[in-house]
């Protein structure tokens, strides 16, 4: 088919984060993905709310944006019909560490035709391009965020400030908070590691941090100074 070719021989070089897009045209039915041990695959949907035909290609990527071996999209190519959701899986391939949760993204490119010149040649109107976080959980680990949330630490550095993480699961942080201002972060420590911010404040200066748990929710947690 002429829009699958055109997906195909690189018409990702088109990406556009067209704003009607990004409000609603192409969605996701989730914000993250958790692929637990045991699971095979998991499922995910891509919805069109357009008039016009959509083409998907959906991919996964290791946590540094280089591609991933361990897991794929089944199938990875896929047709989204006008106003319609279509299906896809992400799929297992290799075995991971099973001491800690690890942790890929998930892109998704949609690209849309023009419905007027549909019979022309499907004429790409624009692509989007999508990512979301794939949280692959051993069986074994049971520790939630919740928990793991209580035990980041609060360092000091040269430059700013960083948050150790000592847990085993991954934290997706979205602001800390002083009493006098709010600092957006959004970004995540993976298990056993740390993370640096170039910020203006000090940890005794911290009343609270908020971060993304297992369901996708803000949880803020209120830090007890001495």
């Amino acid at each position: 088919m002429t829009l699958q070719k055109a997906l195909v021989a690189g018409v990702l070089s088109l990406l556009l984060t067209a704003s009607q897009a990004s409000s609603g045209g192409f969605q996701l039915d989730r914000s993250r993905v958790l692929f637990e041990e045991g699971k095979t695959s998991v499922s995910f949907g891509v919805s069109n709310h357009y008039d016009a035909p959509a083409l998907a290609k959906a991919s996964v990527m290791n946590f540094d944006g280089t591609p991933s071996t361990a897991f794929a999209s089944s199938p990875s190519i896929f047709q989204i019909p006008p106003k319609s959701t279509s299906q896809a899986q992400v799929v297992l391939l290799e075995q991971l560490p099973q001491d800690r949760e690890s942790v890929f993204w998930l892109r998704v490119t949609t690209i849309l035709a023009n419905g007027n010149k549909a019979e022309q040649g499907n004429t790409i109107e624009f692509a989007l391009a999508q990512r979301i976080k794939l949280f692959y959980r051993p069986k074994g680990l049971d520790e939630k965020c919740s928990g793991a949330a209580e035990q980041i630490r609060w360092e000091p550095t040269k430059t700013g400030i960083k948050a150790v993480n000592p847990s085993k699961v991954s934290m997706s942080l979205v602001n800390l908070k002083s009493s006098a201002k709010t600092f957006p972060i959004k970004d995540i420590v993976l298990p056993l590691s740390e993370k640096e911010w170039k910020l203006d404040v000090k940890p005794r200066d911290i009343v609270s941090f908020s971060y993304i748990d297992e369901l996708g929710n803000h949880v803020e947690v209120p830090l007890n100074q001495k």
